[in-house]
């Protein structure tokens, strides 16, 4: 299981009705240039578009995200979870990202606590 972190302008992810498009370019950008892979890249599966929700992070306005990630011409896969939350302060969206490779286990039980986990950020007013 891994967590990931990232900011992007606003204007990446229009609230409109092609928003997962939006999401998976998002994502297949930041992880082939962050998530090291060998030979491939790490992208959004391609056989099945993800499931998009609207929903809520800390009473803030959020996509959630749920699909399958695969690692191009490679044998390698599993689910994700993502959550894009508006950051009205900063004018732009952060996203918060859990995804998980356990070719040998069930991974029912760890998507959930990956959703545990990253449904259980809170954001902290900033002191002056």
């Amino acid at each position: 299981m891994d967590i990931m972190i990232y900011e992007v302008n606003r204007d990446k992810i229009p609230q409109d009705s092609n928003v997962v498009a939006s999401i998976t370019k998002v994502r297949d950008s930041v992880g082939s240039l962050k998530v090291p892979v060998d030979n491939g890249e790490f992208i959004t599966e391609r056989a099945f578009s993800p499931y998009v929700n609207e929903s809520q992070v800390d009473g803030k306005f959020a996509y959630e995200t749920k699909g399958l990630w695969e690692v191009s011409g490679q044998f390698m896969s599993g689910p994700f979870l993502n959550y894009a939350i508006y950051n009205e302060e900063k004018n732009n969206w952060l996203i918060i990202e859990g995804y998980i490779f356990a070719p040998s286990a069930k991974q029912r039980n760890y998507l959930f606590e990956l959703e545990s986990i990253l449904k259980s950020l809170k954001f902290v007013e900033k002191e002056d």
